[in-house]
Protein backbone atom coordinates (compact mmCIF):
# COMPACT_ATOMS: atom_id res chain seq x y z
CA UNK A 1 0.00 0.00 0.00
CA UNK A 2 1.32 3.58 -1.07
CA UNK A 3 0.59 6.64 1.20
CA UNK A 4 -0.26 9.97 0.02
CA UNK A 5 3.11 12.10 -0.53
CA UNK A 6 2.80 15.38 0.00
CA UNK A 7 5.88 17.11 -1.97
CA UNK A 8 7.75 20.00 -0.55
CA UNK A 9 7.81 23.34 -2.85
CA UNK A 10 10.18 23.60 -5.36
CA UNK A 11 11.77 20.37 -4.89
CA UNK A 12 14.72 21.63 -2.44
CA UNK A 13 14.33 25.42 -2.35
CA UNK A 14 18.10 25.93 -0.77
CA UNK A 15 16.55 23.97 1.30
CA UNK A 16 14.67 27.07 2.78
CA UNK A 17 11.84 24.71 2.64
CA UNK A 18 13.22 21.71 3.74
CA UNK A 19 11.73 20.72 7.10
CA UNK A 20 12.77 22.14 9.71
CA UNK A 21 12.77 19.68 11.78
CA UNK A 22 15.76 17.77 10.38
CA UNK A 23 17.78 19.48 13.18
CA UNK A 24 21.82 19.10 13.39
CA UNK A 25 22.61 15.59 13.14
CA UNK A 26 26.14 15.55 14.29
CA UNK A 27 27.29 15.68 18.11
CA UNK A 28 26.86 18.82 19.74
CA UNK A 29 23.70 20.04 17.27
CA UNK A 30 26.63 21.84 15.63
CA UNK A 31 25.54 23.39 12.12
CA UNK A 32 28.17 23.41 8.98
CA UNK A 33 27.33 26.80 7.68
CA UNK A 34 27.59 28.31 11.51
CA UNK A 35 30.78 29.98 11.83
CA UNK A 36 31.57 29.41 15.70
CA UNK A 37 33.04 32.88 16.35
CA UNK A 38 30.00 34.04 15.26
CA UNK A 39 27.60 36.29 17.28
CA UNK A 40 24.27 33.79 16.80
CA UNK A 41 26.52 30.89 17.27
CA UNK A 42 25.44 30.03 21.33
CA UNK A 43 21.76 30.80 20.06
CA UNK A 44 21.74 28.58 17.72
CA UNK A 45 23.00 25.52 19.02
CA UNK A 46 21.34 26.14 22.33
CA UNK A 47 17.97 26.16 20.66
CA UNK A 48 18.58 23.18 18.48
CA UNK A 49 20.19 21.19 21.30
CA UNK A 50 16.67 21.98 22.55
CA UNK A 51 15.09 20.86 19.55
CA UNK A 52 13.61 24.24 19.07
CA UNK A 53 15.63 25.22 15.96
CA UNK A 54 16.69 23.13 13.48
CA UNK A 55 18.06 23.40 9.72
CA UNK A 56 17.58 22.01 6.44
CA UNK A 57 19.81 18.53 6.70
CA UNK A 58 23.02 17.67 6.00
CA UNK A 59 24.05 19.89 8.90
CA UNK A 60 22.77 22.76 7.05
CA UNK A 61 20.72 25.43 9.42
CA UNK A 62 20.16 28.19 6.15
CA UNK A 63 22.56 30.86 7.87
CA UNK A 64 21.92 34.20 6.00
CA UNK A 65 18.55 32.78 4.47
CA UNK A 66 15.54 35.16 5.52
CA UNK A 67 13.51 33.75 7.71
CA UNK A 68 9.66 33.09 6.47
CA UNK A 69 6.53 33.17 8.83
CA UNK A 70 6.27 29.47 8.34
CA UNK A 71 9.71 28.96 9.93
CA UNK A 72 8.65 31.33 12.66
CA UNK A 73 5.60 29.38 13.41
CA UNK A 74 6.95 26.36 13.60
CA UNK A 75 10.38 27.51 15.88
CA UNK A 76 7.41 28.87 18.88
CA UNK A 77 5.47 25.82 18.36
CA UNK A 78 8.68 23.72 19.23
CA UNK A 79 9.55 25.82 22.47
CA UNK A 80 5.27 26.48 23.48
CA UNK A 81 4.34 22.88 22.65
CA UNK A 82 0.47 23.65 22.70
CA UNK A 83 -1.63 21.07 22.68
CA UNK A 84 -2.75 19.28 19.32
CA UNK A 85 -6.28 20.32 18.42
CA UNK A 86 -7.42 17.66 15.72
CA UNK A 87 -10.80 19.73 14.70
CA UNK A 88 -8.93 23.17 14.65
CA UNK A 89 -10.78 25.52 12.33
CA UNK A 90 -8.59 26.41 9.43
CA UNK A 91 -9.49 30.27 8.38
CA UNK A 92 -6.28 30.58 5.68
CA UNK A 93 -6.54 29.61 1.98
CA UNK A 94 -3.25 29.29 1.87
CA UNK A 95 -2.43 26.55 4.62
CA UNK A 96 -4.03 23.49 4.19
CA UNK A 97 -1.10 20.59 2.80
CA UNK A 98 1.58 22.93 3.75
CA UNK A 99 4.43 21.49 5.69
CA UNK A 100 4.07 24.04 8.82
CA UNK A 101 -0.02 23.60 8.68
CA UNK A 102 -0.53 21.92 12.03
CA UNK A 103 1.88 24.63 13.81
CA UNK A 104 0.18 27.91 11.85
CA UNK A 105 -3.18 26.86 12.97
CA UNK A 106 -2.57 26.28 16.80
CA UNK A 107 -0.10 29.88 16.75
CA UNK A 108 -3.38 31.44 14.64
CA UNK A 109 -6.20 30.01 17.38
CA UNK A 110 -3.70 31.52 20.05
CA UNK A 111 -3.64 34.76 18.94
CA UNK A 112 -0.02 34.64 18.39
CA UNK A 113 0.51 34.94 14.97
CA UNK A 114 -2.55 36.10 12.19
CA UNK A 115 -2.83 36.51 8.86
CA UNK A 116 -3.32 39.57 6.16
CA UNK A 117 -7.41 39.75 6.46
CA UNK A 118 -7.83 38.89 2.87
CA UNK A 119 -7.76 34.91 4.01
CA UNK A 120 -4.14 34.41 3.45
CA UNK A 121 -1.48 33.91 5.87
CA UNK A 122 1.56 33.77 3.71
CA UNK A 123 3.69 31.07 5.37
CA UNK A 124 6.69 31.14 2.65
CA UNK A 125 6.97 35.13 3.28
CA UNK A 126 9.11 36.71 4.78
CA UNK A 127 8.99 38.45 8.15
CA UNK A 128 9.91 41.80 8.97
CA UNK A 129 11.34 43.44 12.20
CA UNK A 130 8.45 45.09 12.91
CA UNK A 131 6.26 42.02 12.20
CA UNK A 132 8.80 40.12 14.49
CA UNK A 133 8.22 41.84 17.30
CA UNK A 134 4.78 41.63 17.14
CA UNK A 135 4.51 37.94 16.95
CA UNK A 136 7.09 37.94 20.19
CA UNK A 137 5.16 40.23 22.11
CA UNK A 138 2.33 38.10 21.90
CA UNK A 139 4.14 34.66 22.28
CA UNK A 140 5.65 35.44 25.57
CA UNK A 141 2.61 37.99 26.48
CA UNK A 142 5.62 41.11 27.01
CA UNK A 143 4.56 44.29 28.48
CA UNK A 144 5.82 47.74 27.75
CA UNK A 145 5.27 50.26 30.37
CA UNK A 146 7.28 53.16 28.52
CA UNK A 147 7.15 53.74 24.40
CA UNK A 148 10.54 53.12 22.90
CA UNK A 149 13.27 55.43 22.40
CA UNK A 150 14.34 54.19 19.01
CA UNK A 151 14.40 57.41 16.50
CA UNK A 152 13.13 55.42 13.35
CA UNK A 153 9.39 54.38 15.64
CA UNK A 154 6.53 56.53 15.01
CA UNK A 155 4.58 57.00 18.18
CA UNK A 156 1.34 56.04 17.18
CA UNK A 157 2.63 53.37 14.27
CA UNK A 158 0.53 50.34 15.19
CA UNK A 159 3.93 47.98 16.31
CA UNK A 160 5.39 50.81 18.57
CA UNK A 161 3.75 49.22 21.45
CA UNK A 162 5.51 45.54 20.39
CA UNK A 163 9.07 47.07 19.60
CA UNK A 164 8.84 48.88 22.85
CA UNK A 165 8.15 45.64 24.81
CA UNK A 166 10.88 44.13 22.93
CA UNK A 167 13.09 46.80 24.07
CA UNK A 168 11.82 47.43 27.79
CA UNK A 169 12.43 43.76 28.56
CA UNK A 170 15.65 43.64 26.69
CA UNK A 171 15.11 41.59 23.83
CA UNK A 172 16.33 43.87 21.10
CA UNK A 173 18.24 46.35 21.52
CA UNK A 174 18.44 47.94 18.27
CA UNK A 175 20.82 48.24 15.13
CA UNK A 176 23.19 51.15 16.25
CA UNK A 177 22.39 54.92 16.57
CA UNK A 178 19.52 54.57 18.57
CA UNK A 179 17.69 53.02 15.16
CA UNK A 180 15.37 49.71 15.37
CA UNK A 181 15.05 49.57 11.24
CA UNK A 182 11.48 48.20 11.51
CA UNK A 183 11.00 47.42 7.96
CA UNK A 184 14.29 45.16 7.58
CA UNK A 185 13.77 41.51 6.90
CA UNK A 186 15.11 39.01 9.29
CA UNK A 187 17.32 36.19 8.49
CA UNK A 188 17.91 33.29 10.33
CA UNK A 189 20.28 33.56 12.71
CA UNK A 190 19.21 36.74 13.64
CA UNK A 191 15.71 35.40 14.43
CA UNK A 192 17.09 32.89 16.47
CA UNK A 193 18.81 34.94 18.57
CA UNK A 194 15.65 37.06 18.98
CA UNK A 195 14.04 33.78 20.21
CA UNK A 196 16.95 33.21 22.61
CA UNK A 197 16.68 36.02 23.99
CA UNK A 198 12.99 35.92 24.45
CA UNK A 199 13.00 32.44 26.39
CA UNK A 200 16.36 33.09 28.62
CA UNK A 201 14.70 36.71 29.71
CA UNK A 202 11.05 35.50 29.96
CA UNK A 203 10.48 32.06 29.58
CA UNK A 204 7.30 30.23 29.13
CA UNK A 205 3.93 31.96 29.87
CA UNK A 206 2.12 30.70 32.95
CA UNK A 207 -1.22 29.40 32.39
CA UNK A 208 -2.98 32.71 33.42
CA UNK A 209 -0.92 33.98 30.05
CA UNK A 210 -1.77 31.29 27.88
CA UNK A 211 -5.23 31.85 28.51
CA UNK A 212 -5.00 35.75 27.96
CA UNK A 213 -3.02 35.05 24.31
CA UNK A 214 -6.30 32.22 23.58
CA UNK A 215 -9.03 34.98 23.87
CA UNK A 216 -7.21 37.89 22.33
CA UNK A 217 -7.83 38.95 18.70
CA UNK A 218 -5.13 40.41 16.75
CA UNK A 219 -5.77 43.72 15.38
CA UNK A 220 -1.93 44.47 13.91
CA UNK A 221 -1.39 44.09 10.59
CA UNK A 222 0.81 41.61 9.38
CA UNK A 223 1.63 42.80 5.59
CA UNK A 224 4.07 41.50 3.86
CA UNK A 225 7.16 43.52 2.78
CA UNK A 226 8.20 44.37 -0.46
CA UNK A 227 11.97 43.60 -1.44
CA UNK A 228 13.93 46.57 0.07
CA UNK A 229 15.34 49.37 -1.82
CA UNK A 230 14.54 47.19 -5.02
CA UNK A 231 17.75 45.33 -5.33
CA UNK A 232 19.70 44.09 -2.50
CA UNK A 233 18.57 43.50 0.80
CA UNK A 234 21.04 45.13 3.40
CA UNK A 235 20.20 44.00 6.92
CA UNK A 236 22.30 45.83 9.22
CA UNK A 237 20.63 44.26 12.08
CA UNK A 238 23.04 42.18 14.42
CA UNK A 239 21.09 41.71 18.01
CA UNK A 240 23.84 38.85 18.92
CA UNK A 241 25.94 41.48 18.73
CA UNK A 242 23.86 43.93 20.98
CA UNK A 243 22.85 41.31 23.38
CA UNK A 244 26.18 39.52 23.94
CA UNK A 245 28.92 41.75 24.52
CA UNK A 246 27.30 45.43 24.02
CA UNK A 247 29.54 46.53 21.16
CA UNK A 248 28.70 47.95 17.57
CA UNK A 249 31.02 48.84 15.08
CA UNK A 250 30.26 52.31 14.31
CA UNK A 251 32.87 52.89 11.78
CA UNK A 252 32.23 50.36 9.20
CA UNK A 253 28.34 50.93 8.23
CA UNK A 254 28.15 48.90 4.93
CA UNK A 255 28.02 45.52 3.83
CA UNK A 256 30.25 44.43 1.42
CA UNK A 257 29.77 44.86 -2.41
CA UNK A 258 29.86 42.47 -5.14
CA UNK A 259 31.61 43.19 -7.92
CA UNK A 260 31.29 39.99 -10.20
CA UNK A 261 29.85 36.10 -10.37
CA UNK A 262 31.35 33.86 -12.65
CA UNK A 263 31.03 30.15 -13.45
CA UNK A 264 33.99 27.57 -14.06
CA UNK A 265 31.91 26.93 -17.48
CA UNK A 266 29.27 26.76 -19.47
CA UNK A 267 28.40 23.01 -19.29
CA UNK A 268 29.06 20.56 -16.42
CA UNK A 269 27.95 17.06 -16.53
CA UNK A 270 25.64 15.26 -13.75
CA UNK A 271 27.97 14.33 -10.70
CA UNK A 272 30.62 17.36 -11.32
CA UNK A 273 30.82 20.04 -9.57
CA UNK A 274 30.02 23.65 -10.76
CA UNK A 275 33.08 26.33 -9.81
CA UNK A 276 31.51 29.39 -9.03
CA UNK A 277 33.72 32.37 -8.34
CA UNK A 278 33.05 36.29 -6.71
CA UNK A 279 34.57 39.32 -6.46
CA UNK A 280 33.87 41.16 -3.28
CA UNK A 281 34.80 44.26 -1.83
CA UNK A 282 34.44 45.87 1.65
CA UNK A 283 36.58 48.80 2.33
CA UNK A 284 36.39 49.06 5.89
CA UNK A 285 36.27 45.81 7.91
CA UNK A 286 36.77 43.61 4.52
CA UNK A 287 34.65 40.87 3.47
CA UNK A 288 33.99 37.47 6.68
CA UNK A 289 32.03 35.12 4.99
CA UNK A 290 30.14 34.45 1.61
CA UNK A 291 27.57 31.43 0.95
CA UNK A 292 26.58 30.57 -2.96
CA UNK A 293 23.58 28.97 -4.20
CA UNK A 294 22.88 27.54 -7.66
CA UNK A 295 19.06 26.53 -8.56
CA UNK A 296 18.41 23.90 -11.11
CA UNK A 297 15.21 23.94 -13.59
CA UNK A 298 12.94 22.20 -11.41
CA UNK A 299 13.67 24.84 -8.31
CA UNK A 300 15.82 22.92 -6.43
CA UNK A 301 18.79 24.86 -5.17
CA UNK A 302 21.92 23.52 -3.39
CA UNK A 303 24.00 25.89 -1.56
CA UNK A 304 28.28 26.15 -0.46
CA UNK A 305 30.42 28.15 1.64
CA UNK A 306 32.78 29.64 -0.64
CA UNK A 307 36.71 30.26 0.54
CA UNK A 308 39.07 32.51 -0.10
CA UNK A 309 42.21 32.08 -3.24
CA UNK A 310 44.56 34.96 -2.24
CA UNK A 311 46.11 34.26 -5.51
CA UNK A 312 42.49 35.27 -7.95
CA UNK A 313 41.73 37.60 -4.98
CA UNK A 314 37.87 35.54 -4.91
CA UNK A 315 35.74 33.77 -3.59
CA UNK A 316 35.46 30.06 -4.72
CA UNK A 317 32.47 27.83 -4.50
CA UNK A 318 32.25 24.41 -5.64
CA UNK A 319 28.93 22.80 -5.47
CA UNK A 320 28.39 19.49 -6.41
CA UNK A 321 25.65 18.23 -8.46
CA UNK A 322 24.19 14.78 -8.15
CA UNK A 323 24.79 12.01 -10.80
CA UNK A 324 20.34 12.44 -11.03
CA UNK A 325 21.02 16.10 -11.37
CA UNK A 326 17.57 17.70 -13.89
CA UNK A 327 19.50 18.63 -17.15
CA UNK A 328 19.24 22.25 -18.56
CA UNK A 329 20.09 25.63 -17.41
CA UNK A 330 20.89 26.16 -14.26
CA UNK A 331 21.47 30.07 -12.31
CA UNK A 332 23.69 31.22 -9.53
CA UNK A 333 20.33 32.03 -7.95
CA UNK A 334 21.85 33.82 -4.61
CA UNK A 335 24.96 35.24 -3.13
CA UNK A 336 24.79 36.23 0.75
CA UNK A 337 28.24 37.77 2.49
CA UNK A 338 29.42 38.82 5.60
CA UNK A 339 31.79 41.76 6.46
CA UNK A 340 33.79 41.88 9.30
CA UNK A 341 31.64 43.64 11.03
CA UNK A 342 28.58 41.73 10.91
CA UNK A 343 26.72 43.60 8.42
CA UNK A 344 24.97 40.51 5.91
CA UNK A 345 23.92 41.61 2.28
CA UNK A 346 21.77 39.31 -0.07
CA UNK A 347 22.25 39.44 -3.95
CA UNK A 348 19.85 37.66 -6.39
CA UNK A 349 20.69 36.24 -9.51
CA UNK A 350 18.56 37.84 -12.26
CA UNK A 351 17.83 41.40 -10.34
CA UNK A 352 21.52 42.12 -9.10
CA UNK A 353 23.94 39.91 -11.99
CA UNK A 354 23.45 37.12 -13.96
CA UNK A 355 25.17 34.44 -14.11
CA UNK A 356 24.04 30.79 -15.62
CA UNK A 357 24.91 27.28 -16.75
CA UNK A 358 24.03 24.49 -18.34
CA UNK A 359 24.07 20.16 -16.93
CA UNK A 360 23.80 17.46 -19.39
CA UNK A 361 22.62 14.50 -17.67
CA UNK A 362 23.32 11.19 -19.99
CA UNK A 363 21.90 8.66 -17.30
CA UNK A 364 18.55 9.93 -16.98
CA UNK A 365 17.39 12.83 -14.14
CA UNK A 366 15.59 11.96 -11.21
CA UNK A 367 12.75 14.28 -11.03
CA UNK A 368 10.46 12.65 -7.86
CA UNK A 369 11.02 12.06 -4.29
CA UNK A 370 10.82 9.24 -3.02
CA UNK A 371 7.74 6.60 -2.35
CA UNK A 372 6.50 5.67 1.60
CA UNK A 373 5.12 2.07 1.18
CA UNK A 374 5.19 1.15 4.53
CA UNK A 375 5.39 2.50 8.73
CA UNK A 376 5.87 -0.31 11.08
CA UNK A 377 6.69 -0.42 15.21
CA UNK A 378 8.75 -3.63 16.73
CA UNK A 379 5.96 -3.39 19.24
CA UNK A 380 2.54 -2.23 20.70
CA UNK A 381 3.98 -1.66 24.22
CA UNK A 382 7.27 0.13 24.95
CA UNK A 383 8.36 0.53 29.01
CA UNK A 384 9.95 3.72 29.87
CA UNK A 385 13.82 3.87 29.25
CA UNK A 386 13.68 1.31 26.15
CA UNK A 387 13.76 2.10 22.61
CA UNK A 388 11.25 2.77 19.77
CA UNK A 389 11.97 0.56 16.56
CA UNK A 390 10.50 2.23 14.08
CA UNK A 391 10.94 0.64 10.31
CA UNK A 392 10.05 2.64 6.94
CA UNK A 393 9.72 0.56 3.53
CA UNK A 394 10.37 3.18 0.91
CA UNK A 395 11.46 3.12 -2.89
CA UNK A 396 12.65 6.12 -5.22
CA UNK A 397 13.54 4.01 -8.73
CA UNK A 398 15.59 6.37 -10.11
CA UNK A 399 18.30 7.47 -7.51
CA UNK A 400 17.46 5.62 -4.61
CA UNK A 401 16.40 6.95 -1.16
CA UNK A 402 19.09 9.16 0.70
CA UNK A 403 18.31 9.53 3.90
CA UNK A 404 15.16 8.95 6.10
CA UNK A 405 14.32 10.67 9.55
CA UNK A 406 11.55 9.55 11.88
CA UNK A 407 9.45 11.56 14.67
CA UNK A 408 7.44 9.76 17.24
CA UNK A 409 5.02 12.20 19.42
CA UNK A 410 3.59 11.83 22.63
CA UNK A 411 0.27 12.18 24.68
CA UNK A 412 2.01 15.04 26.10
CA UNK A 413 2.77 16.78 22.50
CA UNK A 414 6.52 16.19 23.30
CA UNK A 415 8.42 14.94 20.16
CA UNK A 416 11.84 13.19 19.26
CA UNK A 417 13.55 12.49 16.07
CA UNK A 418 15.88 10.50 14.96
CA UNK A 419 17.81 8.88 11.69
CA UNK A 420 17.06 5.75 10.35
CA UNK A 421 19.54 3.86 9.05
CA UNK A 422 19.21 1.03 6.03
CA UNK A 423 19.21 -2.32 7.07
CA UNK A 424 20.17 -4.47 3.75
CA UNK A 425 18.78 -7.80 5.10
CA UNK A 426 15.45 -6.71 5.38
CA UNK A 427 15.35 -3.83 3.16
CA UNK A 428 13.71 -1.50 5.39
CA UNK A 429 15.16 1.76 7.06
CA UNK A 430 15.31 1.25 10.92
CA UNK A 431 15.64 3.95 14.00
CA UNK A 432 15.79 3.29 17.34
CA UNK A 433 14.06 5.87 19.21
CA UNK A 434 15.13 6.05 22.94
CA UNK A 435 12.66 6.72 25.52
CA UNK A 436 13.26 8.66 28.69
CA UNK A 437 13.30 6.83 31.63
CA UNK A 438 10.57 9.30 32.73
CA UNK A 439 8.56 8.96 29.55
CA UNK A 440 4.83 9.62 30.02
CA UNK A 441 2.79 6.72 29.79
CA UNK A 442 -0.01 6.57 26.93
CA UNK A 443 -0.30 5.90 23.29
CA UNK A 444 1.86 7.50 21.13
CA UNK A 445 2.14 8.11 17.35
CA UNK A 446 4.94 7.83 14.65
CA UNK A 447 3.92 11.36 13.91
CA UNK A 448 6.54 12.61 10.55
CA UNK A 449 8.58 10.44 8.40
CA UNK A 450 10.97 12.39 6.51
CA UNK A 451 12.75 11.16 3.24
CA UNK A 452 15.34 12.74 0.94
CA UNK A 453 16.33 10.87 -2.59
CA UNK A 454 20.10 10.96 -4.16
CA UNK A 455 18.75 13.85 -6.00
CA UNK A 456 17.93 15.59 -3.13
CA UNK A 457 14.42 15.78 -3.66
CA UNK A 458 12.49 15.99 -0.27
CA UNK A 459 9.17 14.63 0.90
CA UNK A 460 7.21 14.56 3.94
CA UNK A 461 5.13 12.26 5.71
CA UNK A 462 2.64 12.89 8.39
CA UNK A 463 1.09 10.33 11.01
CA UNK A 464 -2.16 12.06 10.91
CA UNK A 465 -2.51 12.08 7.32
CA UNK A 466 -0.80 9.58 5.57
CA UNK A 467 -0.52 6.63 7.55
CA UNK A 468 -1.53 5.44 11.36
CA UNK A 469 1.28 3.83 13.22
CA UNK A 470 0.83 4.08 17.24
CA UNK A 471 1.77 2.25 21.11
CA UNK A 472 1.57 2.31 24.06
CA UNK A 473 4.16 3.40 26.71
CA UNK A 474 4.08 2.33 30.05
CA UNK A 475 6.02 3.31 33.31
CA UNK A 476 8.53 1.69 34.62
Amino acid sequence: MKFKQTVLAGSIMLATTLTPMIDAQAEGKKFNDVPQGHWSFNAITDLANKNIVAGYGNGIFGFGDNITRGQVARMIYNYLKPTDDPNINNPFTDVKGHMFEKEILSLSKAGIMSGYGDGNFGPDNILTREQLAAVLTRAFNLKATVTTTFKDVEKNYWATNAISALQENKIATGTGNNMFEPKMVVTREQYAQFLYNAINIKGKPTTEQEKENNGSTTTEPEKPEKENNGGKTTEPENPGKDNDNGTTNQEDKAPPTLNKVEVGKKTYKAGESVQVSVEAEDDVSGVQYVFIDIKGPGGEEKRETANYDSQTKRWIANIPLSSYAQPGEYIVSTIVMYDNADHPVVYRGGRDFNANFNVENDLGSDQQPPTLNRVEVGKKTYKAGESVQVSVEAEDDVSGVQYVFIDIKGPGGEEKRETANYDSQTKKWVANIPLSSYAQSGEYIVSTVVMYDNADHPVVYRGDRDFNVNFNVTAN
